[in-house]
This record gives C-alpha cells, structure tokens and sequence, in this order.
C-alpha cells in the first residue's frame, strides 16, 4: 500500500486518539511486566508514527491523557 493509498484511510480520529491514551495508562501501570510494557511500547511507536504521517494538522492533535478513576 503506498503513501496516497493511506492517505485516503477513513481514520476516526478521536477514537484512536482514545485509544492511545489507553495503551499509554496500560504501559504506564506499575504492576505491567517488562515484557507486556515492550509489547505495548512497541504499538505505541507504530501509532505514533501513524499519527504522525497521516492525521492533519490541528491544534488538537495531541493524545489526550487517561487518569484512573
């Protein structure tokens, strides 16, 4: 797939801002193995460079944060 084909994705991009967000608490939660917070890290970088090739520039781009409740 080249880079206009992934251009023309329909990326909702709150939803996957939220999702982010909830990989990043899930890899920021102490009691996470090492191994599971590699995994996850490694998602995390591959959105982040999804976000950062494909999602257009706003002043809201930025992941929102997850707190615990």
């Amino acid at each position: 797939m080249n880079h206009q084909a992934l251009k023309s994705l329909n990326i909702d991009w709150p939803l996957f801002h939220r999702q982010k967000a909830m990989l990043v608490a899930m890899a920021n939660d102490e009691d996470r193995l090492t191994s599971e917070v590699e995994v996850l890290d490694g998602v995390i970088n591959l959105l982040d460079a999804i976000q950062d090739a494909l999602e257009p520039e706003t002043e809201t781009s930025e992941t929102p944060e997850v707190t615990k409740s």
